[in-house]
């Protein structure tokens, strides 16, 4: 459940929003169509508890439209944020912050082990909330199954981080290949 503003945020595919008969609140009063704005939120509760090396992922259900029934299409989602620090070697010098790069890379090594670099590619993309320049859609077979990239400078500011990177895929496309 989200509020109505953040419903469609960083969606892959957008429907119309399934609103509660009887919400809770005003932030719990749609169901949500993207996983990213709940990690960011989790992001950004860890950084404020100076955990400011975070990595999350979910797997879990967005919610599209409503179907004849009057119910909505349930979709399977991965998604993942990573802020902060990828490599921090205090005692050797090194340190490399997150960057679109890593993100990147942990895409292209999960499709390796599922067996589907040869379909793998990415493409430039603007979606809003993202940064411009560093956000691609991510294909398969050229099909568009996800999305990746930094997250917009002024959202990171407001959310007090750094260097936050974001992706969701969208499973179902992968469990039917």
């Amino acid at each position: 459940l989200t509020s109505a503003k953040e419903a469609q945020a960083y969606a892959l595919e957008t429907a119309p929003v399934t609103e509660l008969l009887m919400p809770i609140s005003e932030d719990r009063s749609v169901l949500r169509q993207s996983i990213i704005p709940h990690l960011l939120d989790a992001a950004t509760y860890n950084v404020a508890r100076r955990n400011s090396n975070v990595g999350l992922y979910e797997i879990s259900s967005v919610f599209l439209g409503v179907e004849e029934d009057g119910l909505p299409t349930e979709v399977a989602h991965f998604a993942a944020v990573i802020t902060g620090k990828w490599v921090d070697h205090a005692w050797q010098g090194e340190t490399k912050t997150v960057d679109f790069f890593v993100l990147k890379g942990i895409v292209e090594g999960m499709m390796d082990v599922l067996g589907f670099v040869e379909g793998l590619s990415f493409e430039q993309a603007v979606i809003e909330g993202m940064h411009p320049g560093r956000t691609a859609n991510i294909l398969l077979n050229e099909e568009r199954i996800g999305l990746i990239g930094q997250v917009h400078p002024t959202e990171q500011k407001k959310r007090d981080l750094k260097n936050t990177c974001v992706l969701e895929i969208n499973l179902e496309v992968i469990l039917e290949i």
